[in-house]
Protein backbone atom coordinates (compact mmCIF):
# COMPACT_ATOMS: atom_id res chain seq x y z
CA UNK A 1 0.00 0.00 0.00
CA UNK A 2 3.13 2.65 0.69
CA UNK A 3 4.51 1.54 -2.37
CA UNK A 4 2.52 3.98 -5.02
CA UNK A 5 3.01 6.77 -2.38
CA UNK A 6 6.75 6.42 -1.66
CA UNK A 7 6.72 6.16 -6.08
CA UNK A 8 4.53 9.44 -6.14
CA UNK A 9 6.99 11.69 -3.89
CA UNK A 10 10.07 10.18 -5.13
CA UNK A 11 8.58 11.53 -8.32
CA UNK A 12 7.55 15.21 -7.29
CA UNK A 13 10.77 15.31 -5.51
CA UNK A 14 12.97 14.69 -8.58
CA UNK A 15 10.61 17.06 -11.02
CA UNK A 16 10.54 19.81 -8.29
CA UNK A 17 14.69 19.45 -8.16
CA UNK A 18 14.30 20.03 -11.94
CA UNK A 19 12.10 22.48 -12.25
CA UNK A 20 14.73 24.45 -9.42
CA UNK A 21 18.31 23.94 -11.69
CA UNK A 22 16.25 25.15 -14.45
CA UNK A 23 14.97 27.77 -13.01
CA UNK A 24 18.37 28.66 -11.53
CA UNK A 25 19.74 27.75 -15.36
CA UNK A 26 17.79 30.76 -16.71
CA UNK A 27 19.01 33.50 -13.97
CA UNK A 28 22.49 32.51 -14.22
CA UNK A 29 22.30 33.40 -18.23
CA UNK A 30 20.72 36.85 -17.26
CA UNK A 31 23.46 37.38 -15.00
CA UNK A 32 26.03 35.97 -17.45
CA UNK A 33 24.21 38.56 -20.39
CA UNK A 34 24.35 41.47 -18.08
CA UNK A 35 28.23 40.55 -17.06
CA UNK A 36 29.32 40.74 -20.20
CA UNK A 37 27.49 44.22 -21.41
CA UNK A 38 28.69 45.69 -18.68
CA UNK A 39 32.18 44.35 -19.79
CA UNK A 40 32.09 45.60 -22.91
CA UNK A 41 30.56 48.70 -22.08
CA UNK A 42 33.64 48.88 -19.70
CA UNK A 43 37.01 48.10 -22.37
CA UNK A 44 34.83 50.64 -24.77
CA UNK A 45 35.28 53.15 -22.09
CA UNK A 46 38.70 52.50 -21.12
CA UNK A 47 39.68 52.36 -24.90
CA UNK A 48 38.32 55.60 -25.50
CA UNK A 49 39.86 57.20 -22.25
CA UNK A 50 43.16 55.75 -23.26
CA UNK A 51 43.47 56.80 -26.83
CA UNK A 52 41.93 60.27 -25.65
CA UNK A 53 44.81 60.82 -22.94
CA UNK A 54 47.35 59.39 -24.66
CA UNK A 55 50.60 61.67 -24.71
CA UNK A 56 52.98 61.65 -27.46
CA UNK A 57 56.75 61.16 -26.04
CA UNK A 58 59.25 64.00 -26.54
Amino acid sequence: MAEPYLVFMTSAIVFLILVLILILEIRMNKISRKLDHIAKDASEFLRLGLSHFKTKKK
